[in-house]
């Protein structure tokens, strides 16, 4: 049994796009606040979001927003509803008290994918480009991506210098990355349709 897993994070933003993208040190360490995961803890919090592997939701919060956007086949889909309850003024409250096994993996290969610098499937681009959108606007949306391209080149760069150092991006992600760009509210394309 493995222990903690992360389960509270900061929204995305833009410029997270380039932290996970130029996989560096030093632009972790000076953009730390930004960073998406927020580190274990054994104390209560109120993150900004948290993974709906296991979450308990009162039934005004539903009443009050509604149910999970649909439009999001999967991956983002959290973060959309825990943004709307945080603006209607709810708290997201993180206990470490609970205790659930979550098997990770089990809905999505997208986690063994990126651990293996393997391409990620297509909608989990569509719910990014749908998330940035929804909450950035298409300059966010244009934000984000060139954010990915500077870390990504950063990245590159780090390799040139040493050989030894592994890039955390897989070789078709810049393109992946602009995956309905120019239509960011169009449905997702089902896995069983690629």
């Amino acid at each position: 049994m493995s222990g903690p897993q992360e389960s509270c994070f900061r929204f995305h933003r833009p410029i997270n796009e380039l932290i996970r993208s130029a996989c560096t040190g030093p632009i972790t360490k000076l953009l730390k606040r930004y960073e998406v995961p927020i580190e274990v803890s054994d104390e209560a919090s109120y993150p900004e979001w948290t993974s709906f592997a296991c979450v308990l939701i009162r039934k005004q919060v539903f009443d009050q927003i509604g149910h999970l956007d649909e439009e999001f086949f999967m991956y983002f889909e959290d973060v959309d509803f825990c943004q709307r309850a945080r603006r209607a003024g709810w708290n997201i409250i993180h206990n470490p008290k609970a205790r659930v096994v979550h098997l990770r993996g089990g809905s999505s290969p997208v986690k063994s994918q990126t651990a293996k610098k393997k391409r990620l499937p297509r909608y989990f681009y569509e719910s990014r480009t749908r998330y940035y959108y929804k909450y950035f606007g298409r300059s966010g949306l244009l934000a984000a991506n060139l954010f990915w391209h500077l870390g990504w080149l950063i990245a590159r760069l780090r390799k040139l210098v040493n050989s030894d150092y592994q890039s955390n991006i897989c070789d078709s992600q810049w393109r992946d990355i602009w995956t309905n760009f120019h239509n960011p509210t169009a449905a997702y394309i089902h896995p069983d349709h690629y």
